[in-house]
């Protein structure tokens, strides 16, 4: 997700609907959350990022 977040070419998101009473301690709807802040700029992997300025 964070690499198509850097490439700047998704333009929009559809999520599917989430049944709250078959989702387990909520790790479904955790787990959606945390893909699409990623999707959206938000960092959750511990990766180098590429410069936007040209040096490294």
């Amino acid at each position: 997700m964070e690499m198509l977040s850097d490439s700047c070419l998704v333009s929009s998101l559809d999520l599917v609907e989430l049944n709250p009473f078959l989702d387990e301690r909520g790790r479904t709807a955790t787990l959606m959350v945390d893909l699409t802040a990623s999707l959206m700029g938000r960092r959750i992997m511990d990766r180098p990022t590429r410069s936007h300025s040209g040096s490294l």
